[in-house]
């Protein structure tokens, strides 16, 4: 006897939804999800639900009304946990990730990114990405391209013997020094390049823009001793911003580092996988249990901060010590993300503070500076990406200006 048409797509439509509520669970227990993830959780806890109360009144004999009545109150409530699930996701949306921000479908927890081969990104057990990289990004504010050369950087490729004559001079950081937000050309380090080759005519530059999306002094450290120390810098930029103090809670300073050179983060908690498709779930993790955005309850963040601050100072004063051994100029740069530009104040203020004491390193608070110099026009829209909040080209533009004027008035070149 055969299978009607209807039967057909019924056990179809089945099969699909069971694939799929495979791949969730499989992502979810990774810390990976979205409002599609969300809504396959829902729809399982209804017909486990449904299925237990069925079976629940076969076994009891229960009253066929009542057992209509409750399964009405679970449909009921089923519709409700949708239209939550749906508001939180596409009302208010306080809880998103900067992925998801960015447009992305998937909320991927900070504990699950580790420099593995899976991500295809990055050289594994290293903060670097893979040589002769290609990858094109779509965000909501900007399309962005990352092109990396042999060195696994987003540079041009670079002669290992440097040039008679040449000033070699590499840039450290994140993100934000890398260039996204901007072409290749308008990261920081590119139009330093370009700026310092125009404006001191009896010297010839090589800025290296070694900057790593989600790196921080740690990784930057590693880096160079391991991969750009051959290149024989004339000058080490280590640029510092907030974002290093999350990176270092998640993953810890030095000792993520194991003895055979494998690494070794934290983990995030076992309700991350819920937190990630559940955007109901993500408003009562941080406004009823107060949870902040890097899972760390509100009563221990000052004490887990302040230990990633001391962390950040310790990797600085590796980073002077390094200097002093292999005969580069260090240059510590602080810069502002935008709540802080729009504070007036970094969260580092004090390691710069502390930082600048030391005679041999040449320091620069761009926050600082431009409390002293303003530039005119709108800063905050001129500088940063709203919704990214990386810089813009201008952003990037305003960095090398109070870059290139503190080495001017520094007499790093005389």
């Amino acid at each position: 006897m055969g299978i009607s048409s209807f039967a057909l797509w019924k056990y179809m439509g089945i099969g699909a939804f069971v694939v799929l509520a495979v791949i969730h669970i499989v992502l979810a227990t990774m810390g990976v999800g979205n409002v599609l993830g969300s809504l396959i959780i829902i729809l399982l806890c209804y017909l486990l639900s449904s299925a237990v109360l069925r079976l629940t009144f076969r076994v009891f004999n229960g009253n066929p009304e009542l057992f209509l009545n409750i399964r009405l109150l679970l449909k009921v409530l089923v519709i409700l946990w949708v239209c939550a699930e749906l508001f939180f996701r596409f009302g208010p949306a306080t809880y998103e990730s900067y992925g998801e921000k960015n447009g992305s479908w998937l909320y991927i927890s900070p504990y699950l990114v580790k420099e593995n081969s899976w991500s295809g990104l990055w050289v594994e057990n290293e903060h670097v990405y893979q040589a002769n990289l290609s990858k094109q990004y779509s965000f909501e504010e900007y399309d962005y391209s990352l092109n990396t050369n042999s060195y696994g950087l987003r540079n041009e490729e670079i002669e290992k013997q440097k040039a008679r004559g040449v000033y070699r001079i590499i840039a450290l950081g994140d993100s934000f020094t890398e260039g996204r937000g901007a072409t290749q050309d308008e990261s920081w380090p590119a139009v330093l390049n370009s700026a310092l080759g125009e404006g001191i005519t009896n010297q010839t530059f090589e800025v290296v823009n070694a900057g790593i999306s989600g790196s921080d002094p740690f990784f930057e450290l590693h880096l160079l001793k391991n991969k750009l120390l051959e290149l024989q810098p004339d000058m080490v930029i280590m640029a510092i911003n907030s974002s290093d103090i999350d990176d270092i809670v998640i993953r810890g300073g030095s000792e993520r580092f194991d003895n055979d050179g494998k690494l070794s983060y934290k983990k995030g908690p076992w309700w991350a996988g819920i937190y990630a498709n559940s955007y109901l779930f993500r408003h009562i993790i941080h406004d009823v249990f107060e949870y902040n955005l890097l899972f760390n309850k509100t009563d221990t963040q000052t004490t887990i901060r302040d230990n990633a601050k001391a962390n950040v100072h310790k990797a600085i004063h590796a980073f002077i010590e390094m200097a002093k051994e292999e005969r580069f100029r260090p240059m510590v740069l602080f810069h502002p993300l935008l709540s802080e530009f729009d504070k007036g104040e970094t969260e580092l203020d004090h390691i710069f503070e502390s930082v600048r004491k030391d005679s041999t390193v040449l320091t620069l608070n761009i926050l600082k500076n431009l409390e002293v110099t303003p530039t005119s026009g709108n800063q905050r829209e001129d500088f940063y990406w709203p919704i990214d909040q990386h810089h813009t080209p201008a952003g990037y533009k305003m960095m090398v200006n109070e870059i290139y004027d503190a080495m001017y008035y520094a007499e790093v070149f005389e």
